[in-house]
């Protein structure tokens, strides 16, 4: 833990669990010339690690899985950064928080907690849930399906056929559940959630508010639905590509005055061709840069205006957080969030993708891939379209139902036109994703509204350099 983050009192390693994982090794066949996959059992170990913090702003405990024993040190270790920059991420977010709470009256330190627990292993795959709480009057759950082969994180899609509509069996299950229960619920299939989601040992349970405020209605949030209700069973025997370069965060956290800055910058690691590789993060670092110290400037400014008509100001935020979507082949594609508060009801944020050519270092744009006079905005327009009518129909059907007249509706999304040419997406595992920024089609309690196609809907288009995303 770094030293601007919090002061680590003590960090004790407590409990253990063992699963067994498969690893493979390649051999060749000296008559055949064909790669022999040769299955060796390993036991992989799980153990806490807690760290005890008692700083200016925040006390708490906050527990991270360490996982162990790994035949491949790569992935034990991308597992274990996925699990250690969640809690960083989590303790950074309540930093800033109390930070900004701390001249007002009556401030007392944030109390943080955090655990984990370990719902289902195979020797193919983890489920962990992080239950994380704030004071004890605000949780955030996180879960994690991970692929032990790969350390890649497995989404929901990936454990069904995908010629079937999961989401309906999933919606159909749970409102017969909860009729037989006597009680009346309707579950949108957009609000099931690839990444929101985890196993146990025969069932699949899925939750809706990652945020929960409300703990009486806690019961609402989630659902368990057994493997039998899906007639071909749950796929838990998933092969994904291994990961093509490794990508570390450059942390800067620094606060003065006027601005509280919390910076994550991409840096990649593992490509053979160096100038490439420091091109790409030359990049990353040139933006974030600017984006600091455009918004420096800006803070420092508004500070003088304050100080200068005697008013105390409340420091501006500067943060900047990224996600890995796609890192396999010759493709990167990294999301990244630029937000900044200035005062205000809210902050805002900039949301960029960064989907790159690992061979050049160039950035992909939408239109590169796809074959010339292949017509993919018109194709895309109308997949989206469709996605957008059946949201809209089943917002429609719970609104009447909850008694809200249909000319007090608003539906959500209805002012998209179709994309453009500069069209922000990203690439997710095997999906392409559209999205669009605040305010563009939606509201901004709407968040970025986001629509993944799956890639193999756009196969006759793609070209063949791209053919390996199918």
């Amino acid at each position: 833990m770094k030293k601007n983050i919090c002061r680590v009192i003590s960090v004790l390693m407590i409990g253990s669990i063992c699963i067994f994982s498969t690893a493979c090794t390649s051999t060749v066949s000296k008559a055949a010339g064909t790669k022999i996959q040769a299955e060796k059992n390993q036991e992989i170990k799980i153990k806490t690690k807690t760290l005890k913090l008692d700083e200016k702003y925040l006390i708490g405990d906050v527990e991270i899985p360490v996982f162990s024993n790994f035949m491949n040190k790569e992935v034990e270790e991308r597992i274990n950064n996925y699990f250690e920059k969640n809690a960083t991420d989590f303790i950074d977010m309540q930093m800033e928080s109390a930070k900004l709470m701390k001249k007002e009256d009556g401030f007392k330190k944030n109390k943080i907690a955090s655990n984990f627990k370990v719902t289902y292993k195979d020797k193919n795959l983890v489920s962990v849930i992080i239950n994380k709480n704030v004071d004890n009057s605000f949780r955030i759950k996180d879960c994690y399906t991970l692929d032990l082969n790969t350390g890649k994180q497995i989404f929901l899609y990936r454990l069904f056929d995908p010629m079937k509509d999961y989401k309906q069996i999933i919606k159909n299950y749970v409102e017969e559940d909860m009729k037989k229960k006597g009680k009346e619920y309707f579950l949108s299939k957009s609000d099931i959630k690839d990444n929101q989601y985890y196993l146990k040992e025969n069932s699949l349970v899925i939750y809706l508010n990652q945020y929960e405020t409300n703990f009486e209605n806690e019961d609402y949030d989630e659902f368990e639905i057994p493997f039998e209700a899906f007639q071909d069973g749950i796929n838990t025997k998933i092969s994904l590509k291994p990961y093509s370069v490794k990508v570390d965060a450059k942390k800067i956290n620094k606060d003065n005055q006027y601005l509280i800055e919390n910076i994550n910058i991409p840096v990649i690691s593992g490509l053979e061709d160096e100038k490439v590789q420091n091109r790409i993060n030359k990049m990353f670092e040139s933006d974030a840069k600017k984006f600091r110290n455009e918004l420096n400037e800006y803070a420092k400014s508004a500070f003088e205006d304050f100080k200068k008509d005697g008013y105390e100001m409340r420091p501006y935020i500067a943060d900047i957080t990224f996600e890995e979507k796609k890192n396999e082949k010759d493709i990167l594609s990294i999301y990244t969030v630029y937000y900044q508060y200035t005062g205000g009801a809210h902050g805002m944020h900039n949301d960029i993708a960064y989907n790159i050519d690992l061979k050049t270092g160039n950035i992909i744009k939408l239109k590169d891939l796809f074959k010339e006079g292949y017509n993919y905005k018109k194709v895309i327009d109308e997949k989206i379209k469709e996605q957008i009518d059946k949201i809209q129909s089943e917002y429609k059907e719970k609104k009447l139902k909850e008694g809200e007249k249909i000319k007090n509706i608003y539906l959500p999304y209805n002012r998209f036109e179709g994309i453009d040419k500069n069209q922000r997406f990203y690439l997710k595992d095997n999906r392409l994703c559209i999205y669009f920024g605040l305010y563009e089609i939606a509201s901004y309690a709407e968040g970025i509204p986001t629509f993944e196609i799956p890639l193999s809907e756009l196969k006759e288009g793609l070209k063949e350099d791209f053919s390996d995303l199918l």
